[in-house]
């Protein structure tokens, strides 16, 4: 794993990455898996802060069928679908972005945007997109007390192998 940062309180870059490898299974083959990432934060005035981030993973994923069974198209090693073993990857990338606001000592408000992306190597489950939207505001009244709320609105859409598409949406 490396990590770089720069700059200071107010205005700052960090980069990080790192990779991995790992071995399961009868083959033993060597499965690697890895992630990067960028973020940044600025000042925008005495009172305003801007950030945003976007990373980007690998990773092989190992499944056991000892419970609810492997599907047929799996090509498991063991001729038993419920004690066969898949390896396969997952492909992800995420984004956000968001502005933070100080009305006065007490008084914070807080807008961003996320969206994450997943696709498996294979055909055998849901590849899936979210974005959400979010609002808060964040009133303290002592030093150790104050009320929060936040409000969120979510979209996702999620894509099984046959192509049949599911959108789910939540507040």
């Amino acid at each position: 794993s490396l990590q770089y940062s720069i700059g200071t309180n107010d205005r700052n870059l960090s980069a990080t990455g790192g990779g991995f490898t790992t071995t399961m299974g009868r083959d033993r083959r060597l499965k690697y898996g890895g992630d990067a990432s960028v973020q940044g934060r600025t000042s925008l005035g005495r009172r305003m802060t801007a950030s945003a981030g976007y990373s980007q993973r690998v990773h092989p994923l190992s499944h056991l069928g000892l419970f609810n069974g492997l599907p047929p198209a799996a090509n498991n090693p063991a001729a038993n679908p419920l004690n066969g073993f898949v390896a396969r990857r997952s492909f992800s990338s995420s984004a956000t972005a968001s502005i933070r606001r100080d009305w006065t000592r007490r008084l914070r408000t807080d807008l961003g945007y996320g969206w994450n992306s997943r696709t498996l190597d294979d055909q055998l489950g849901f590849d899936d997109t979210t974005q959400n939207g979010r609002f808060g505001i964040d009133y303290s009244v002592g030093r150790n007390t104050g009320f929060q709320s936040d409000y969120r609105y979510t979209e996702g859409r999620y894509v099984q192998p046959d192509g049949t598409t599911h959108d789910l949406v939540t507040h």
